[in-house]
């Protein structure tokens, strides 16, 4: 309760913010992360589609555990006064992790956390923040995440994609309460997701299901898919989030040939044929 009420006081303290603050970039922060508990990691499990039973006290995490971790120094960034960020308005706009090396249950890791890039878009503004996580002295994961402070009033993207045709093509079904429970288990709650009050109040019809949850059940599918469900097998993923779903939608995950047999392209649209995530990217080891 107590961090909805700040995020409720922040978001309209900062509601007629105009401009990200350049005077941020190279900002640094460092953090010891807290303890991985099997508890939490079924928890995220279960509200990004996979199966909470598969994880015990030993077990690999699940690929965007992380991001419950990281996140509560995260907001503490993005809420700084001197950031000057409409936190009403941000909605995550893309996203790139590379998997360096399995992290398990009861891991500890360290987070390095810094903002390296704030530009304008068609959308709006964008800020690139980057991570690395280290297990020791070893980096665990890489990430780089675009948060993007929407634009109700700014053009849409002209560029075209290329037409092709799937080579593999499966739905992903969302529940009606699966923000409110990706809520609790990221430690995300952004009053868009939560919030329909505040969703319309943005301009949204309704709260929006988070862009990292859709990302999240996408890399569970393609780990199914092409990996014989081997997590250690990962590499990488991004992906730039689009159209937002709604809790309760059912989406199609599009899937074409990558630039090598390791590499999958694929895109997540609505049934509407709106673009969710587009320009995704997904590679995985040879066995």
């Amino acid at each position: 309760m107590a961090s909805n009420l700040r995020l409720i006081t922040t978001g309209l303290r900062h509601f007629f913010y105009k401009r990200l603050n350049r005077d941020m970039l190279g900002f640094v922060r460092e953090e010891v992360l807290p303890e991985i508990l099997p508890g939490d990691v079924r928890l995220y499990a279960a509200a990004t589609n996979d199966d909470p039973d598969s994880y015990s006290g030993e077990s690999i995490i699940p690929p965007l555990f992380v991001s419950r971790l990281i996140h509560p120094f995260l907001t503490e960034v993005i809420t700084k006064p001197e950031l000057r960020m409409n936190i009403l308005k941000m909605v995550h706009g893309e996203l790139l992790i590379r998997w360096l090396t399995p992290v398990y249950v009861s891991d500890r890791l360290n987070l390095k956390m810094e903002i390296k890039e704030i530009i304008e878009t068609n959308a709006g503004e964008l800020i690139r923040i980057s991570f690395i996580v280290r297990r020791g002295d070893k980096p665990a994961a890489e990430a780089v995440a675009g948060l993007l402070i929407r634009n109700p009033k700014g053009e849409k993207s002209k560029k075209e994609e290329e037409k092709r045709e799937p080579f593999y093509v499966t739905q992903i079904k969302t529940a009606p309460d699966q923000a409110l429970r990706y809520a609790k288990a990221s430690l995300d709650n952004n009053l868009i997701h939560t919030s329909s009050f505040f969703a319309k109040l943005t301009g949204l019809k309704r709260p929006i299901l988070h862009g990292v949850c859709v990302f999240a059940i996408t890399c569970n599918e393609l780990i199914k898919k092409f990996t014989e469900n081997d997590k250690t097998r990962l590499v990488s993923m991004s992906g730039r989030f689009a159209y937002p779903v709604y809790p309760g939608e059912t989406v199609l995950l599009r899937c074409f040939k990558g630039e090598s047999d390791n590499v999958i392209e694929y895109e997540v649209v609505n049934s509407a044929g709106r673009q969710n995530i587009r320009f995704g990217r997904f590679e995985f080891k040879k066995i």
